[in-house]
């Protein structure tokens, strides 16, 4: 089933998730030691929450998953009394966005009582493929229990605004055209850097749910 976004919603996703993946791309780059290759360092980035209050355990739980996110780049990840360290043998290409995003996206009826109708939680996979238009779109599918959630809400709210959010902000409030189960069709203007992009970060974070919050950088140091 199709969620058709308003006009120019979605194309803002696109752009600002591709924005902010170039963004990141640079941040790896840091002077090399003597005879030193990059892939012989060792960066260490050092995570802080944003928030004042958390336990052991939240920070416990963040470094499993931010190190589940960047088991590509061989990354080892754990707690420093009240912060995280990332080790990464691998300096070329990571994405910092992963250690820092808490990456919940939530389904959100905005018509009625604001209520969220399904999660990171409740995303299987994602991916970009072409329509039988040959334009772009992102494909979610949801897990049965989150395909069941989604058919019941969306069966009684035609023509009902439900919006796309991340992290708190609204990307998108697309409107209700039919009932929608356990597969969902995101489409838009969208280019293929783009679909991929988003596509890659609902998977990345699905895969292991999201942060309890969202980290920023403190420091970033060569080994």
């Amino acid at each position: 089933m199709d969620l058709q976004p308003q006009p120019g919603c979605f194309e803002r996703l696109g752009e600002i998730i591709s924005a902010i993946l170039l963004l990141f791309a640079g941040v790896t780059g840091g002077g090399s030691g003597p005879g030193a290759t990059a892939l012989e360092q060792t960066m260490l980035y050092t995570l802080r929450p944003v928030v004042a209050e958390y336990t052991e355990a939240d920070l416990e739980q963040s470094a499993v998953i931010i190190e589940h996110r960047l088991e590509a780049w061989n990354a080892q990840v754990t707690v420093q009394g009240d912060v995280l360290e990332v080790r990464v043998p691998q300096v070329a290409n990571l994405d910092t966005m992963a250690m820092t995003t808490r990456g919940e996206l939530e389904f959100v009826d905005v018509d009625g009582s604001d209520q969220s109708i399904g999660s990171t939680s409740e995303i299987l996979s994602a991916k970009a493929q072409l329509d039988q238009f040959g334009q772009w779109i992102v494909f979610i599918t949801l897990t049965p229990e989150g395909g069941e959630i989604m058919s019941a809400f969306t069966r009684d709210h035609i023509g009902d605004t439900l919006a796309i959010v991340m992290d708190g902000m609204t990307f998108s409030e697309p409107v209700v055209n039919s009932e929608i189960g356990a597969e969902v069709v995101v489409s838009g203007n969208f280019t293929k850097e783009a679909a991929e992009s988003i596509a890659e970060l609902l998977a990345r974070f699905a895969d292991v749910g999201a942060l309890p919050f969202a980290f920023t950088i403190d420091s970033v140091d060569v080994e």
